[in-house]
């Protein structure tokens, strides 16, 4: 007979679920069990090798840099051995086209996590349309799903002082349109599964999803 938990009359005694609590002492101790008796079970010269020789591809100062356009410049987010976070860069199309790209770096992820005291990743960005001088960048805390959406300011290479910023949350930039709001898509958990919550998108003034960039 198939047990239908977890309902409200029978709750979910799974014993586990001490490891939903990711940053707990207890969860952390067993992760660090797990990988050093992983590591000692295949830890060996080979994989140091093999580790090493990977390493050295991604880090190749060669590697051909992807880009996205975005009016009359590229950008591209770049890591390499100097910049294990990565930098968030961009150029002119005929400077991408030469042999030795002049990048303007608007965003070092390394130097921004040092100076926040964050595990900041990267998780893209979405620019205003037409000048493109605004962007909202989406920042994970060590790799995780939900981020945390914060406005940029490309001119200045620094976050808009008072600008717009969104707790971390499952959810992203959906789209910036010309009125200068920042429309967001919201999704959840809902019950009974796959009934996934409908997207929010309010450019009103006091919509609690979206606000004015300026």
């Amino acid at each position: 007979m198939t047990d239908p938990r977890p309902t409200l009359e029978a709750p979910d005694d799974d014993p586990y679920l001490w490891l939903e609590e990711i940053n707990g002492e207890r969860a952390i101790a067993w992760v660090e069990a797990q990988n050093g008796a992983t590591l000692a079970r295949f830890g060996d010269a080979t994989f140091a090798v093999d580790r090493d020789t990977l390493a050295a591809i991604f880090d190749r100062p060669d590697n051909i840099p992807l880009i996205a356009r975005r009016g009359t410049r590229v950008f591209n987010f770049w890591k390499d051995a100097a910049h294990p976070r990565g930098v968030w860069r961009t150029t002119t199309l005929d400077s991408y086209r030469s042999a030795e790209p002049e990048w303007d770096v608007l965003l070092d992820l390394d130097a921004i996590s040092a100076k926040e005291g964050e595990d900041w990743t990267w998780s893209g960005g979405a620019t205003l349309p037409g000048t493109h001088d605004r962007a909202i960048l989406m920042l994970s805390h060590g790799g995780a799903d939900a981020v945390v959406l914060r406005e940029f300011d490309l001119a200045s290479r620094d976050f808009a002082p008072g600008g717009f910023t969104l707790p971390e949350a499952k959810g992203g930039a959906a789209g910036l349109i010309a009125t200068r709001c920042c429309c967001l898509q919201h999704w959840a958990r809902a019950w009974p599964p796959n009934q996934a919550m409908r997207a929010r998108c309010d450019c009103g003034d006091a919509g609690p999803t979206c606000r004015r960039l300026r």
